[in-house]
């Protein structure tokens, strides 16, 4: 039996609906240094669920899977959507002032990579069983996101350039925050 993925590769462009006066102004300064990138140009993934070897350009708005029954259609497109999401994540973690603002041992872009490992294990399940894999997807730019399988977690990192993007804005996004007296309440009630 042969079946038939098909999807559309577009990332989520929600609406906030925040206190106006503070709105405007924050995702402004999130639309102008946030992560510039919106598609996803290249992904390898290697001995993820039935997938072996798979690396292919995703540079279009629609992608077709063709396989036998449990040959890995969803799991591509699973790993796909994942990494199209990134940038949306981020942008959803750094609206939230108390991530930005550093507490106790964490930094931010820390704290970030945990709430991308919970989403990761959200799509994929548990990782302790696994064996070891290996997804790496680059943007236009080269820049790169690589997800290895280490000491039974997901370990994300970022390529140097990117990582130092983002920590440079959560930096300015802080000195922001740090400007304005936001209340405590600010983002509560907002369902991502």
């Amino acid at each position: 039996v042969t079946n038939v993925l098909v999807f559309r590769l577009e990332s989520r462009n929600e609406i906030f609906l925040w206190n106006y006066r503070y709105a405007v102004r924050s995702y402004s300064i999130i639309q102008s240094i946030c992560l510039r990138r919106s598609t996803l140009s290249r992904i390898l993934i290697e001995n993820l669920g039935p997938i072996k070897s798979f690396e292919q350009d995703v540079d279009e708005n629609l992608m077709i899977l063709i396989g036998e029954q449990a040959s890995g259609k969803s799991t591509i497109a699973k790993t796909i959507f994942f990494c199209k999401s990134i940038s949306d994540e981020f942008k959803h973690y750094v609206m939230n002032q108390d991530n930005i603002i550093t507490s106790g041992h964490q930094t931010p872009f820390t704290g970030f990579i945990k709430v991308l490992r919970t989403k990761f294990v959200e799509y994929f399940g548990t990782t302790k069983h696994m064996e070891p894999f290996i997804i790496r997807y680059e943007f236009d730019n080269k820049e790169h996101v690589t997800i290895k399988l280490k000491l039974g977690y997901a370990n994300i990192v970022f390529s140097n350039k990117l990582r130092e993007e983002c920590e440079y804005f959560i930096q300015k996004l802080s000195e922001y925050y740090a400007t304005m007296s936001l209340p405590n309440d600010f983002l509560s009630g907002i369902d991502f």
